[in-house]
């Protein structure tokens, strides 16, 4: 929520998880992983 509706950049490989057997009811097809904050800036 706190995000929501600010702009923001991040830094990372950006994941396609449809190849990997289908995804579930509300999963998004395409994902970024952020495991350091300096992959995101506000």
């Amino acid at each position: 929520e706190r995000l929501k509706g600010r702009q923001i950049e991040t830094r990372g490989w950006v994941v396609d998880r449809s190849g990997r057997g289908g995804l579930k009811a509300g999963q998004s097809r395409w994902m970024i992983a952020l495991s350091h904050p300096a992959m995101l800036s506000l």
